[in-house]
């Protein structure tokens, strides 16, 4: 019984995680590609 309500206080622990993580790696997917193309355009 602990186990799974412990999996589950996880999954509603890793919803903001998601959350954090994901903007971070579209920045860092981004940021560098916009650095290029102003580079080539500068």
């Amino acid at each position: 019984m602990t186990l799974s309500l412990r999996i589950r206080n996880c999954n509603y622990c890793l919803t903001p995680l998601v959350f954090l993580i994901l903007p971070t790696t579209i920045a860092i997917a981004i940021f560098p590609g916009i650095f290029v193309l102003q580079l080539g355009f500068g």
